[in-house]
């Protein structure tokens, strides 16, 4: 067996992630499942995907496809980052 590992320090990308996903779910924004809505996810994984990727659909389709509903997305206002979910030493920055 074979395995390709690699760590670094995620920073910036983790605090994302977790502070939109918990401020989602804190708000009832989560689908019962605990999932994020299509758009929703295509744009915050868009902007997380140096820290996280999902298993689903394979990553040569999440490459092709995340782009484009992530752009549909923030056009019907998603984003990846909300202010009212920010941690204080985000919004200070």
């Amino acid at each position: 067996m074979r395995i390709y590992y690699e760590h670094r320090p995620a920073l910036e990308s983790a605090e994302l992630f977790f502070e939109t996903y918990f401020g989602l779910s804190r708000d009832g924004k989560l689908l019962p499942s605990g999932d994020m809505r299509v758009l929703q996810a295509a744009v915050l994984l868009t902007a997380v995907d140096d820290f996280i990727r999902i298993t689903s659909p394979p990553l040569f389709v999440q490459d092709r496809a995340f782009p484009l509903l992530a752009a549909i997305g923030r056009a019907r206002g998603y984003r990846a980052r909300y202010p009212e979910y920010a941690s204080s030493r985000t919004a200070a920055s």
